[in-house]
């Protein structure tokens, strides 16, 4: 055998080297004649503007509304019968009964006789007591913007003594009353100069002259309304929808007097007990309805409360 020469021998060394290299390489092997391919970049995704929220346009607010002149405003105290005890529909006072039962009571208007669940008086003592809580006194209502009564009630026998329908008299405050021997309706309110007042009596000034007038009919059902208009500065009363009286309260402003400053007696005197409808009178009474406005009422709105009244005899 030839000898291979040492050229030969080191081409043979380097073509088993590549052969070894080629297979510990594994894998795919990049065909050189095909251009790498071209790698597409990665797309930056592009971030939509923040929107900003339109907002909602704001509401014109509504004027407060001027109480209408011919509508009878909500009434601050208003009486109303529940199950076997009476309430305030307003939930501003508080009533304690000082005598009396819920039952049913005859009445009779225009001739007819009507049976209704009411609030009654039957003997002496008989009446109510009502505190108002968040009422820091009669006077800051009274000398703000006025103050109105309302009554629907039926009186059986006259009185002989001072007997209140709404009470809260003493050397002030206010009294809507059958008043004295005679039982003349009337009201007055306490004043702290009733020098320029038109009738007066003691610390008092009246929408009828005190010393005069004509009692009521009894045994029939009655309706009053009666008031302090503190604008016009008249004391006034109204019986069964007409004008009975007014009179001029005069400059003073209205006083509680000796009296209460956030009670009031419905069938008696807060301060003075023994001065009720049935004391004063020996007989019965019911009462249908009993209201206090936070105001004085015009003649149209003390027209359409008797009317609303009248409709609780139908």
């Amino acid at each position: 055998m030839k000898k291979l020469s040492k050229f030969t021998l080191l081409v043979m060394l380097v073509i088993a080297a590549v052969m070894l290299c080629v297979a510990c390489g594994g894998g795919e092997t990049t065909d050189p004649t095909k251009a790498p391919a071209t790698q597409v970049p990665t797309a930056i995704p592009t971030q939509e503007p923040a929107k900003t929220a339109t907002p909602e346009p704001t509401a014109t607010p509504e004027p407060t509304a001027t109480p209408d002149p011919a509508v009878v405003p909500a009434p601050f105290f208003d009486l109303k019968v529940e199950g076997d005890t009476v309430v305030d529909g307003t939930d501003n006072g508080y009533i304690e009964v000082m005598g009396g039962t819920v039952g049913e009571y005859t009445y009779k208007h225009e001739g007819k006789e009507i049976k209704l669940t009411t609030y009654q008086g039957v003997e002496a003592g008989d009446w109510l007591s009502v505190l108002f809580e968040d009422l820091y006194s009669w006077e800051e209502m009274i000398n703000e913007s006025g103050i109105a009564f309302e009554a629907l009630f039926q009186l059986e026998k006259q009185t002989t003594i001072n007997s209140p329908i709404f009470g809260n008299g003493n050397g002030g405050g206010f009294g809507l009353m059958f008043r004295g021997a005679n039982a003349w309706p009337n009201i007055n309110f306490g004043s702290y100069d009733n020098s320029t007042s038109e009738f007066v009596a003691a610390n008092y000034a009246y929408a009828i002259d005190p010393n005069a007038g004509e009692p009521i009919e009894v045994g029939v059902v009655h309706h009053v309304i009666a008031m302090l208009d503190i604008d016009e500065r008249m004391v006034k009363f109204y019986l069964d929808g007409e004008l009975l009286g007014e009179g001029e309260f005069g400059e003073g402003d209205f006083t509680v007097g000796s009296g209460k400053h956030n009670e009031v007696g419905i069938g008696g005197n807060v301060n003075i007990p023994g001065e009720n409808l049935v004391a004063g009178s020996g007989g019965s009474y019911g009462i249908i309805s009993a209201k206090i406005y936070d105001r004085a009422l015009n003649e149209v709105q003390v027209q359409k409360a008797y009317e609303a009244a009248m409709e609780l005899l139908k």
